[in-house]
């Protein structure tokens, strides 16, 4: 019952919809739907008793039909009809004491009167509840609304008089119905500025004084009831655009944690990147380290071992003997000869064996070092294509919802300008019906003003003070700044800075995900066949390996990094990883030896093009194993030594300076830190990229 009831007040209750005209239906007899009959000739039949409570009546937007007792609680309410505020009221009453034969119409008001203006339903006495209204405020707008006037004078009270009685009685009840009721919009609430004319006429009445007691009263309701409620609608509008400027912060919000999961996940994997590369580096050092020693023990076996060779020879000793010299004296001597030279003999070829076996074991470290850097540098290049494909998916995450923030902030926008503009409506009317209110208690105040009408006049034409009821618009920004950083996209210069500028320079970081810049980027899934220039050094680079202000980049080709070499001012040589990645040196730099790396000068003119290829090898080796290497000091003596032996059309020399041979019809495959060619270089090589 109570959703119907609130259902009837709000159409009752709007302005601009006369209840005088509202179409009603109702149910006859014969359970048959009769109408549509005019509200007023439905309320006068009740009033006079010319219908039964129990009829069942509708409006046309209702779903079904409620009896009249549901809708008027008691036969002696009723709903009353004033004219246009704020002229002169012609109010309707109800009377505990009314005949229902007496003609229906304008009634008297008595002492037991219970008076009402729309849409307020009070009933007569102190016991009926508004249809919108709670008990408190019912009873409270009964109470104040039944005019307790001198019996004498309540047949003659004029409509001013009766006028501002009511105003008293119906302000706080409607005033408490708007805010409570889920409709506050369309409740009815008689506007200040209307009731600032009625006041202004009610002071200026001479021919009938209006009493102090009055005026009082209505300086009561104007501060306890009038300033409170536009307060607490200042406070509401506020409320509301305050919630409206939160709406663009929801916004970015959404953004933030659309992509968090993206960066966590992220922020993990750079995290077991990095630690995995600097592992890597460590590993590369130790097998530097290695390399060194081996070459230490390896220059320490040749010496001894040759010092062996120039001893296992027949000595050329004379057998003559000496002056003075018998032959027990001469043998004696010369078996001490024989026999220290055979001492020296046998401690020499001890000293090339240990040497040569500690060179073999040496060789077997170095060799599992090689190994174990090798695995560990395939794990790091996966947790590396791992980490850039989750970086693709964070800059593809991060582009999707910019574009979502940008929908969202479009969409808030158009309401947020809606809302903006209705509050700037509101705070308006709100200010002009503050500035009534005053303009109200300011004419309260001239009441017993000697001078009326110069006090009056001057009340109307004070300008008050409105900003207490000003609104606080906040500055926000309507429109998104959502942008992916440029360091977000893997592949790209900034990204590498980002990640991998701490990491040590002799650990490769080249983008290895679908979605890089550069599609060359790719470490090789194929061996690369890259044409070098005779010029170049292998298992070396340049020390500082960079000038000042330049930064590594990752380049094709040895040939490439040198042209940038020739681009860059100061330059005097380069270097250039296994992986790609060129590093300039300044003219000043140093050349050492390192693995993994081949170095070379700015340029490399008047030395022709040779066709030697980094990182990769021949199988099978015509040697079958790599005990059958031969240790050589470069690369020309290599393939020399390919160029002399039958059968061989390739040469490859690992990273201990061995040389290995293979076939013509031999495979090339990958590998890390070795050098290969032909056996001679006038074939046409074509180069892999």
């Amino acid at each position: 019952m109570e959703g119907s009831q609130q259902e009837f007040l709000r159409v009752m209750v709007k302005q601009d919809m006369r209840p005088s005209v509202l179409p009603w239906y109702f149910m006859d007899a014969y359970g048959q739907e009769q109408g549509p009959v005019s509200s007023s000739k439905l309320r006068k039949n009740l009033e006079c008793g010319g219908i039964s409570q129990a009829l069942q009546v509708r409006l046309p937007n209702w779903d079904r039909f409620f009896k009249v007792e549901e809708l008027w609680p008691s036969r002696e309410a009723a709903f009353v009809l004033p004219p246009a505020w704020p002229d002169i009221y012609s109010w309707r009453s109800t009377d505990s004491q009314w005949n229902s034969a007496e003609e229906c119409g304008e009634g008297k008001l008595s002492s037991l009167a219970a008076i009402a203006l729309e849409p307020v339903l009070l009933s007569a006495q102190a016991g009926g509840q508004s249809p919108s209204s709670g008990p408190a405020e019912g009873s409270q707008a009964s109470s104040a609304g039944s005019a307790k006037a001198d019996p004498s004078l309540s047949c003659f009270e004029s409509p001013w008089i009766r006028s501002m009685k009511a105003l008293l009685a119906l302000f706080p009840a409607l005033a408490a119905a708007a805010l409570r009721s889920k409709v506050a919009r369309e409740v009815f609430v008689p506007s200040v500025q209307s009731m600032e004319a009625a006041i202004a006429q009610l002071i200026q009445r001479k021919k009938e004084p209006v009493s102090q007691e009055l005026v009082n009263d209505i300086k009561t309701l104007l501060a306890d009831t009038v300033m409170p409620h536009l307060h607490q609608q200042q406070q509401r509008i506020q409320a509301q655009l305050d919630a409206a400027s939160q709406h663009f912060e929801e916004c970015k919000v959404l953004h933030i944690e659309a992509v968090k999961p993206a960066r966590e996940r992220t922020a993990l994997l750079h995290a077991e990147h990095e630690s995995c590369r600097y592992a890597e580096s460590a590993a590369v050092d130790q097998n530097a380290t290695c390399i060194s020693e081996l070459e230490s023990l390896e220059a320490v076996k040749d010496e001894r071992c040759r010092a062996f060779d120039e001893l296992n020879q027949i000595p050329e000793t004379s057998c003559a003997a000496r002056s003075g010299e018998n032959a027990t004296a001469w043998y004696v001597r010369t078996l001490a000869e024989l026999q220290w030279a055979q001492e020296r003999l046998v401690q020499s070829a001890a000293r090339c064996n240990a040497a040569r076996l500690a060179q073999t074991e040496k060789m077997g470290t170095c060799a599992d070092a090689q190994k174990d850097l090798a695995s560990l540098r395939a794990s790091c290049d996966a947790k590396q294509l791992e980490l850039d494909q989750a970086g693709c998916d964070l800059y593809d995450s991060a582009l999707a919802n910019c574009s979502a923030e940008e929908a969202c902030y479009q969409q808030r926008r158009s309401s947020h300008d809606s809302i903006l503009a209705n509050t700037r409506d509101q705070e308006k009317t709100l200010k002009a019906e503050f500035e009534a209110l005053l303009h109200m208690q300011c004419l309260l105040e001239t009441f017993s003003h000697r001078h009326l009408e110069a006090a009056i006049d001057e009340c109307k034409d004070k300008k008050h003070d409105t900003q207490n009821m000003s609104l606080v618009y906040h500055n926000i920004s309507i429109t998104s700044n959502c942008s992916v950083p440029g360091d977000l996209k893997p592949g790209t210069a900034t990204y590498e800075r980002r990640l991998f500028a701490a990491l040590p320079d002799v650990v490769p970081s080249r983008c290895a995900a679908t979605c890089c810049a550069s599609q060359q980027l790719l470490l090789p899934a194929e061996p690369v066949y890259q044409a070098v220039h005779q010029c170049y050094t292998f298992r070396a680079a340049y020390s500082p390996p960079l000038i000042p202000g330049e930064d590594r980049t990752v380049e094709d080709t040895a040939q490439d990094c040198q042209q940038r070499c020739k681009r860059t001012a100061g330059c005097g040589g380069f270097s250039y990883t296994w992986d790609g990645g060129c590093f300039v040196a300044h003219q000043s730099a140093t050349k050492i030896f390192q693995p993994g790396v081949v170095a070379g000068p700015m340029d490399c003119l008047g030395i022709p093009n040779e066709c030697y290829g980094y990182n990769r090898k021949f199988t099978p080796e015509l040697d079958g194993h790599a005990g059958g290497a031969v240790k050589v000091t470069s690369e020309e003596e290599c393939q020399k030594r390919c160029f002399e032996t039958v059968g061989c059309g390739h040469w490859i020399l690992w990273w201990d300076m061995h040389c290995h041979l293979a076939g013509a019809d031999a495979s090339m495959s990958y590998e890390p830190g070795t050098v290969s060619g032909p056996s001679q270089c006038a074939q046409v090589v074509s180069v892999v990229t």
